[in-house]
Parts: C-alpha cells; sequence; structure tokens
C-alpha cells in the first residue's frame, strides 16, 4: 500500500515528522499496487520528479513542500494526463485536490511509497 499524505496544519507536519501524527491531523489518499504501478507506467511520477525536483520512486518516501513548487506542480497540466481509463483519471483528481490542499493548508505532500 502506497499513502500519499496532506498535514491540516503545521502542528501536523511536526507531529508527522516524528511518526506521531493521528488520522484526525492528515488528509490521505492510499494506492495499492495495480494503481500505483499503473500510475507509474503511464510516467506521471517521473514527470511530477522533474517537475518538482524530487524523487517519488517505489520504495522510497519524499515530500513537496515549498508552496511555490506545489503551486508550479497544480498548474503543470500534470493532473489532467489522460491514462485511458476513468478510474486511473479519477486517482489523478484525487491527487491534484492533495496538493490543492496542501496549498490552502500551508503545509506540503508527503509520498510514503
Amino acid at each position: 500500500m502506497k499513502i500519499i499524505t496532506v498535514p491540516k496544519d503545521g502542528e501536523a507536519m511536526v507531529a508527522l515528522d516524528y511518526n506521531e501524527a493521528s488520522d484526525d491531523q492528515l488528509i490521505e489518499m492510499r494506492l495499492d499496487d495495480r494503481e500505483f504501478y499503473a500510475v507509474w507506467e503511464s510516467g506521471f511520477f517521473d514527470s511530477l520528479n522533474d517537475t518538482a525536483k524530487v524523487n517519488i520512486n517505489d520504495y522510497e518516501d519524499d515530500a513537496i513542500t515549498d508552496v511555490e513548487v506545489l503551486k508550479k506542480v497544480v498548474s503543470s497540466g500534470l493532473f489532467e494526463m489522460e491514462l485511458g481509463d476513468a478510474e486511473l483519471n479519477g486517482l489523478l483528481k484525487q491527487m491534484k485536490e492533495l496538493f490543492q490542499e496542501a496549498i490552502v493548508r500551508g503545509t506540503g505532500v508527503f509520498f510514503f511509497f
């Protein structure tokens, strides 16, 4: 199971850093292996890595916490990729919503893969 997490506030971000965040402090999206690898094969995460200058990869944890980078990713068109499957396109929409939440909340998007 892969998890993408947005802390709800700065306190939650600190708690997450110490692995002490409670479920009610986080907004989470879970990807099962099939979903993750389908999105991975689409090239979405490679494009995200290039755009945000991060290393989101299988068996890697990473985060995007700079609000300008979060905005850049949202405006890049990455989330509008057509993956040829309504379910997978829905996953991209959910991810975009997480990025938007992180911008509004002043936190970040954390990838636990």
